[in-house]
């Protein structure tokens, strides 16, 4: 048969349980025979598959079968649909068709209510799975909070917490977005509740009978990184809990896994497309939240990425002096021999600096600055690779100078005291009170080496 003929066919056939679905004239065996024929017909070559998938998933759990008839039905269609994961095509997975997040929700809602007569293959474990797919866009639905707060107890007969949690952290899901208004503030503190330690979850389950062996690429810290966003965010904020950060805060108490944390802020905001934070207020009302939560170590990473990130512009003094304020108060009770860990941090990372990210970011051609001597902001104008002849490794050398210069002035320190600060383990009384109010000042004229700017 060639490829026309084969399409055509299939085609046929999945018009023609669609309508014989509608029509209430089905019994779940045919629906099952129906797709063993499309499975050997190698369905997975047409474009099309998803979307009969879909339709036929959506023509079942709208019908007027009793629920034991809909469950059985709709089981064959997602086991079909979850065989496709480990076809050669499985690259077609990169994304699902956004049409079919609702039908396997409604799936979903309807296992919870039956999954007690569950057997292998399991088509509840393999609709979480076709869920923790993307679909490449900004889809929520409400209804994925029951089904999480379900599935990821721990004593859930399915055992796929590891599944929900990676459906969780999916990135195109708005749980930051106006959409998610709609939970109340009981389903929030239900779910945080539910998501409990996101580094302690169950093995995959072993392979299921008739399904290929597709292990879960669940990553902990993403977690871990959309839970440091809710502690910025006025609708999650007060419903954190010490217990959602507990391994973290075990992974996060040396420099090396602070580190790592931060990149998997880095990878969130990447996966999501979105800033991490979006103001100075929230980055703040994040950390002030962590410090409640006596969850010191996860609360430094936020202070990392306040100071690297490149997200405040240069000159923006009144943030810096709110982001300043809290640096100090927060060193005042972690320790001075913490302080080299932030400006370890800041050396080691090369970051867009605050006065030239929105060029690299929107490709403005010029920005302004202040020059050492000028009164007035200096505009600077990009070029080619760079503005006016300075590269990007230049700009990011700067950003790093200017952000050390700022952590050094905020502790009225140069960078030699500052080292020896350090290594001596000075005493933080003497730090802190040598500014005023114990808290320095804003501004220190420090004899910079080698600058011929005043950054920032």
């Amino acid at each position: 048969m060639n490829s026309h003929s084969l399409f055509a066919a299939t085609d046929v056939l999945r018009d023609c349980l669609a309508a014989v679905i509608r029509e209430g004239h089905v019994q779940p065996g045919i629906v099952r025979s129906s797709l063993s024929t499309l499975g050997d017909l190698d369905l997975p070559q047409t474009a099309n598959f998803q979307e009969a998938c879909v339709l036929w998933l959506r023509q079942i759990l709208d019908s007027g079968y009793s629920e034991d008839m809909r469950y059985l039905m709709a089981s064959s269609v997602v086991v079909f649909f979850g065989k496709q994961l480990g076809s050669p095509f499985a690259e077609r997975f990169y994304h699902i068709h956004s049409d079919a997040l609702r039908p396997l929700l409604d799936f979903l809602l309807l296992s919870e209510r039956l999954y007690p007569t569950e057997l292998p293959p399991y088509p509840g474990v393999i609709a979480l799975r076709i869920l923790s797919i993307e679909t490449g866009r900004g889809d929520f639905d409400p209804t994925i909070l029951p089904i999480l707060a379900a599935t990821l107890q721990p004593t859930h007969p399915l055992q796929s917490r590891r599944l929900a949690l990676k459906l969780f952290q999916r990135p195109d899901f708005g749980w930051l977005s106006p959409q998610a208004e709609i939970f109340s503030s009981i389903e929030r503190a239900r779910l945080l509740e539910a998501i409990g330690d996101p580094f302690q979850f169950p093995p995959d389950l072993p392979p299921q009978d008739g399904q290929p062996n597709v292990a879960t690429s669940y990553d902990p810290i993403l977690s871990v990184a959309l839970l440091i966003e809710f502690a910025g965010s006025d609708l999650w904020r007060d419903h954190l809990r010490p217990l959602n950060f507990a391994s973290c805060e075990e992974f996060a108490s040396t420099e090396e896994g602070r580190g790592l944390i931060f990149q998997g802020v880095l990878e969130w905001g990447s996966n999501a497309q979105t800033e991490p934070f979006s103001s100075a207020t929230k980055l703040v009302s994040a950390l002030r939240r962590l410090e409640e939560l006596n969850c010191w170590n996860t609360a430094e990473v936020v202070l990392l990425w306040a100071w690297t990130d490149g997200f405040v512009d240069a000159t923006d003094s009144d943030t810096w002096e709110f982001i300043g304020h809290e640096t100090l108060k927060f060193y005042r009770i972690r320790g001075m021999e913490r302080l080299g860990g932030l400006s370890r941090h800041i050396k080691g990372h090369l970051v867009e600096h605050p006065l030239f990210a929105g060029l690299f970011r929107t490709g403005r051609p010029s920005t302004s600055c202040r020059v050492a001597g000028v009164r007035r902001p200096v505009r600077i104008h990009m070029g080619g690779e760079g503005f006016g002849g300075i590269s990007r490794l230049d700009v990011y050398k700067i950003s790093q100078t200017s952000q050390l210069r700022r952590l050094y002035q905020l502790f009225w320190l140069d960078p030699t005291t500052w080292e020896e600060a350090i290594a001596a383990g000075k005493s933080d009384e003497v730090l802190f009170d040598s500014g005023s109010g114990g808290e320095g000042p804003s501004i220190l004229p420090v004899q910079f080496w080698g600058s011929t700017c005043d950054y920032p």
